[in-house]
């Protein structure tokens, strides 16, 4: 019977490389916004070089005073508040331009697009398989009365 060994946790701080300006502006509003929360609640403000250049009530407002002081390069503007942001879901209109290489139920090659009756004015963009006859829906829809 073999022995069982507890190895350490892994260290889980993140490890970012800066690869990107903004970015780095961003993270550093991550890191001082526990600092930030009791001096600026509620309000917006802009980092640019990990520090605050402008702070209010607007965002748009913020960010025109930063670029006022420091000149037009890459800032964050951020909310600070504990809450988490709430998450918006945005359909994308390239589905309508999406062509599957391959079928997902048995990987067959070229799948056919067609459209099938989805309501009396609406066509649901679908794709067909002629190896295994499957049929899946893109959830795209389309007039009926466009050629």
């Amino acid at each position: 019977m073999s022995e069982t060994r507890t190895m350490p946790a892994p260290d889980l701080d993140p490890v970012w490389p800066t690869t990107d300006v903004w970015d780095a502006e961003r993270r550093a509003f991550v890191r001082m916004l526990p600092a930030l929360l009791a001096t600026h609640r509620g309000r917006y403000v802009a980092i640019h070089g990990g520090n605050v250049v402008a702070e209010g009530t607007d965002q748009i407002e913020v960010a025109k005073r930063a670029y006022a002081q420091i000149g037009y390069v890459p800032v964050y503007v951020g909310l600070v508040t504990d809450e988490a942001p709430r998450m918006v879901r945005v359909a994308s209109p390239l589905l309508g331009w999406f062509k599957p290489t391959h079928c997902p139920s048995c990987g067959a090659r070229r799948p056919h697009k067609f459209e099938g009756r989805a309501s009396d004015n609406l066509n649901a963009i679908k794709y067909y398989c002629p190896a295994c006859r499957h049929t899946y829906d893109t959830g795209v829809r389309v007039s009926a009365n466009s050629e």
